[in-house]
């Protein structure tokens, strides 16, 4: 199925299976060609993805959403050029919390590095508090809440590298 299609699906059936697919799948679109077809405003998108998985995933409260959304937005942040799509891909393919937890290591790892090689941007972007880090896995690690947890941490990564990849785009045309 097509990404537009699996987006425009999720929202219609409340599935955040469809809107992590969808979302992740324009993210992928983008990321392997400048020229993408859609690039869509995640500025003014932002708000309505959140109120759709509010809806959607009642068993998270809202404090865990919001750290779910915040560490979700920094790894997407931090991991948004296409030679980091895999780091990405290893969340968005993860179906236990080990491998989850395992993917959130190496992208750690990853940021520190990535932090080191290209300075103070990339530091600022990967400060994040312990406690929304330890609101995120304590979601990814409840069996009740896994699935939900690691589709909206996914959803809000794509957003946020869909974002970077596009104003990168955007700056570059200018």
């Amino acid at each position: 199925m097509d990404a537009k299609r699996d987006l425009a699906q999720g929202v219609l059936d409340g599935n955040l299976a469809m809107l992590e697919r969808g979302v992740f799948g324009l993210l992928k679109q983008l990321a392997g060609d400048a020229e993408s077809p859609y690039a869509m405003s995640v500025g003014r998108h932002q708000h309505y993805f959140q109120t759709i998985m509010a809806d959607i995933a009642t068993n998270i409260d809202s404090d865990t959403r919001d750290s779910i959304k915040n560490v979700g937005r920094s790894i997407g942040q931090m991991f948004a050029e296409r030679d980091d799509l895999s780091v990405l891909q290893s969340f968005h393919h993860a179906n236990s919390p080990d491998q989850f937890l395992s993917a959130f290591e190496k992208a750690s790892m990853g940021a520190v590095k990535k932090s080191h090689d290209t300075g103070e941007v990339a530091a600022r972007s990967t400060f994040l508090p312990n406690s929304s880090v330890n609101d995120l896995l304590g979601a990814i690690s409840d069996e009740e809440t896994f699935e939900a947890a690691k589709q909206m941490f996914v959803i809000h990564a794509s957003l946020s590298a869909h974002y970077q990849n596009s104003t990168a785009t955007d700056n570059t045309d200018n």
